[in-house]
C-alpha cells in the first residue's frame, strides 16, 4: 500500500520519512538511516533495539522496528536482479484499529544509551478495510475484524522456478486470484529452496530476500490474498536418508560454524531458542502489520525430525505471551506427518 510521506531533516546523519495519514488496517511506515555504532549487529535485539511508542485511540502499544535495505529490481534475462536503492535504514511499521489521531515516538537502545525522538502526529481515518483474520467465536471458521467470514482457497507457494524471484509471485499470485484464489502459503526457511529465506547466516538477516517477501505481502495486499508464514522446516534437522535432510549445510551445525553437534540439540539448546526467537521477532516487526498475513506456521513437518513433539510446543510456547510481538500473533500452526 502506498503511503504519503514528509520529509524531515533532523542533522546530517538523520533523515526521517514521516507517513502523513494511513487507514485503519493499514499500512503507517517510519524510517530513519542512521549509522550504526561500532560493530553491533543491526538484526540482533539484544545489541540494538529500535521501537514504536504508538498512543491513541488503540491506547499504548509499542511496536519493534527492524534493519531495511530498499532495492530496485529488473529482469535480465529472464532471471531477477536486485540493485540496493539508497541507504540502510531503520524502519517501524503499525497498523491502527481504530480511527482517530495518534502520537508515535521513536526510540533507539544500543550500547551508547537510550535516544528518542518525536517523530510524528497522525491521523487514521476510517475506510472500512475487513481487519486481521481471527478464529471466529465458535472456534471452527475463520473472521475478519469486520465479523465476516474468510474462506481459505489457494495452495502451497513455497517456491517459484529458479532465479525467478518476485517475477515469478507476479506471475503466480496473479494466477491464483484469477481464478478465486485468497490463500497461499510461504517458505521462510532455505535459500536451497526459495527466495523469502529471512535468516541466511546465524544470527544475520538476508536484507535482499527480505525485501523480496516485502515485494510478496503487497502483492498479496493488492490482490486480496492472505500468506501463511512458516518459518522453521525439518529439512534443516534431520539426518535421514530417506527425505531431503540438509543439516550438514544448516547455519547452527558446528562444523558450519555454528554452536549445535547434533540437530535434536535446537529443541532445548537455550542459545538456539534465544536466535530463533530474534528471527521471529524481526519477521513480525517487519510484517506482522499486514492483514494479509493470514496465520503463522512455527515448523515443516516437525514429525520428520524424528524428535519429540511436545518439545516444539515448550521451544514455541513464549509466543503469546511475547509482548512485542503477541500483538499480531493470532492463528499460529505447526505440522506434522502423521
Amino acid at each position: 500500500m502506498d503511503t504519503a510521506l514528509a520529509v524531515v531533516f533532523l542533522s546530517p546523519l538523520l533523515l526521517l520519512l514521516v507517513a502523513a495519514e494511513t487507514p485503519v488496517y493499514g499500512l503507517y511506515e517510519t524510517c530513519v538511516v542512521s549509522q550504526l555504532s561500532g560493530n553491533q549487529n543491526p538484526f540482533n535485539y539484544t545489541e540494538v533495539v529500535t521501537q514504536g511508542l504508538f498512543s491513541g485511540p488503540d491506547g499504548n502499544t509499542t511496536v519493534d522496528g527492524f534493519y531495511y535495505q530498499a532495492y530496485e529490481r529488473s529482469n535480465v534475462g529472464g532471471s531477477e536482479k536486485l540493485t540496493p536503492d539508497g541507504s540502510p535504514q531503520w524502519c517501524v511499521r503499525y497498523s491502527p484499529s481504530s480511527p482517530g489521531s495518534f502520537d508515535m515516538t521513536f526510540i533507539i537502545t544500543n550500547s551508547s544509551g537510550t535516544f528518542t525522538l518525536k517523530t510524528d502526529s497522525f491521523e487514521a481515518s476510517d475506510d472500512k478495510l475487513a481487519g486481521f483474520i481471527k478464529l471466529g467465536s465458535n472456534q471452527v471458521h475463520f473472521q475478519y475484524a469486520n465479523k465476516s467470514t474468510y474462506y481459505p482457497v489457494g495452495e502451497n507457494v513455497c517456491w517459484v522456478g529458479e532465479g525467478q524471484g518476485t517475477y515469478g509471485y507476479d506471475d503466480y499470485f496473479g494466477k491464483l486470484a484469477a481464478n478465486g484464489g485468497n490463500y497461499a502459503r510461504l517458505w521462510l526457511t532455505d535459500r536451497a529452496w526459495d527466495d523469502l529465506t529471512v535468516e541466511v547466516k546465524l544470527g544475520n538477516m538476508s536484507l535482499d530476500d527480505t525485501w523480496r517477501l516485502d515485494y510478496v505481502v503487497q502483492l498479496a495486499e493488492k490482490l486480496d490474498i492472505h500468506l501463511l508464514m512458516c518459518t522453521e522446516s525439518y529439512n534443516n534437522f534431520c539426518t535421514v536418508s530417506d527425505v531431503i535432510c540438509t543439516w550438514d549445510l544448516s547455519y547452527y551445525n558446528v562444523a558450519n560454524g555454528g554452536f549445535l553437534t547434533k540437530p535434536s540439540e535446537f529443541f532445548v539448546d537455550e542459545r538456539a531458542k534465544a536466535d530463533y526467537k530474534n528471527r521471529l521477532r524481526y519477521i513480525v516487526a517487519r510484517y506482522g502489520y499486514s492483514t494479509s498475513v493470514f496465520a503463522w506456521e512455527f515448523f515443516n513437518e516437525v514429525s520428520t525430525t524424528l524428535h519429540e513433539f511436545f518439545v516444539v510446543f515448550n521451544l514455541f510456547s513464549y509466543t503469546k505471551a511475547e509482548s512485542s510481538i503477541g500483538k499480531f500473533i493470532e492463528v499460529v500452526k505447526t505440522q506434522c506427518i502423521c
